[in-house]
């Protein structure tokens, strides 16, 4: 049996995202740059070539609940660097721009987990799901 496809393995604890490409039963290019640029990897701090830390994964926990609710990455580019740049240096669009009916909550949780500092987003998962889901 031939297997020809595409596997996304999403990391966790710390271990980025990454993506293999599969012909048959052999591995035959790994590309976890392209996927890490594109869905936020360990955050600005690991475009900078800071230390990573679980906050690292709190934003890619925001970019991937970006790209679930607004159907798209939360910055795009030409390129990996051009969009490992973006992560670094470009406010995001909220996603309420996007899509009228993302809950005022949601909304501001996403973008609270996508802040370039680490210090300014949910200092837990517990935190993100807390605020994307507060009463309005």
């Amino acid at each position: 049996m031939d297997i020809t496809g595409l596997i996304a393995v999403i990391g966790a604890f710390g271990i980025g995202p990454m993506i293999v490409y599969l012909r048959g039963r052999h591995k035959i290019e790994e590309r976890r740059l392209e996927l890490e640029a594109r869905t936020g990897g360990g955050g600005p701090e690991q475009v900078r070539g800071k230390p990573v830390d679980a906050r690292s994964d709190i934003y890619a926990l925001g970019a991937l609940a970006y790209h679930l609710v607004c159907g798209r990455p939360p910055f795009a580019g030409d390129n990996p660097i051009a969009i490992g740049f973006a992560h670094v240096s470009e406010p995001v669009m909220p996603p309420r721009q996007l899509r009228k009916d993302v809950s005022a909550a949601l909304d501001a949780a996403i973008v609270a987990a996508l802040a370039k500092a680490p210090e300014d987003r949910p200092q837990s998962a517990r935190a993100f799901v807390d605020q994307a889901f507060a009463a309005a």
